[in-house]
């Protein structure tokens, strides 16, 4: 079995037949997570809901067409966090659009090398609210959950409230994808894989690469906060509890990932 986490920029078109196509090579049977930072964002800024809400919704509106176009079961995730956790403090989670000028808003912003983003707050991820049904729904079908990074909540008063953040997706799907036992998560995104000496003229696509050499890369900052450093942290900890092998590819090379064949593959060894 195997996770395959989508990023959110990948399902930009959310017409099944379209998605059929992007993937199809997704093996049968598999946990599927995916992102929303285009589209939580967008309706975040129009609606002004909560977080938590936002998320809620964009986990059924790109969920379902995915379950439509690959087959499979959508299963609305809960993700426990801390409320007292330090990313209340400063936000990091990009969301939303590219702006090539800083805009003349009461938002906090990132700057990336597309653009600025609107950054919200992302705590870390306990646990998986929903991890049960998931496994009982794999051994059956596809399963599509924790779409987001799942719904924030946190405990209080004995039960389970909304918290306006956004978790980051990758590093859900991490927890979930260790918490079931699954042993390969690929992360599917915009670039070809993780890269040192991003930008620079010097820059390298990593291919195959030891747990312990992604380690020190990502110590030595060659890995953006607010992008590709969540994806290569959720390598780090998969393979740290009991994964096998984490993978980062384009999502042009959907199936060669997801067989290990494609993008920076990372192994124990």
């Amino acid at each position: 079995m195997i996770a395959v986490a989508l990023g959110g920029h990948v399902l930009n078109h959310t017409d099944p037949s379209v998605l059929k196509k992007l993937l199809k090579n997704i093996p049968k049977k598999s946990l599927v997570t995916h992102g929303n930072g285009p589209h939580v964002g967008e309706l975040y800024v129009k609606t002004r809901l909560p977080l938590h809400v936002c998320v809620a919704q964009t986990q059924w509106t790109l969920g379902f067409p995915i379950a439509k176009a690959i087959g499979g079961s959508v299963i609305m995730t809960r993700v426990l966090v801390d409320k007292k956790d330090r990313a209340f403090m400063k936000p990091t989670k990009p969301i939303g659009d590219y702006y090539w000028k800083k805009p003349d808003e009461d938002w906090a912003f990132i700057k990336t090398p597309k653009g600025y983003r609107r950054v919200v707050p992302s705590p870390e991820p306990k646990s998986i609210i929903e991890k049960d049904s998931i496994k009982k729904s794999l051994r059956k079908r596809t399963t599509i959950a924790c779409g987001g990074g799942g719904i924030p909540v946190a405990r209080e008063n004995g039960r389970l409230v909304g918290v306006d953040c956004v978790i980051d997706k990758d590093l859900a799907s991490q927890v979930l994808a260790n918490s079931l036992g699954i042993k390969t998560l690929a992360i599917i995104t915009e670039e070809k894989g993780a890269c040192i000496n991003y930008g620079k003229e010097n820059q390298l696509l990593l291919g195959g690469v030891s747990l312990k050499e992604l380690e020190k890369y990502h110590m030595h900052g060659h890995f953006s906060p607010g992008s590709m450093g969540p994806k290569v942290l959720a390598c780090i900890r998969f393979l740290k509890n009991g994964g096998k092998k984490a993978i980062i590819a384009g999502s042009d090379n959907i199936g060669k990932a997801c067989r290990g064949e494609a993008g920076t593959i990372v192994t124990l060894k």
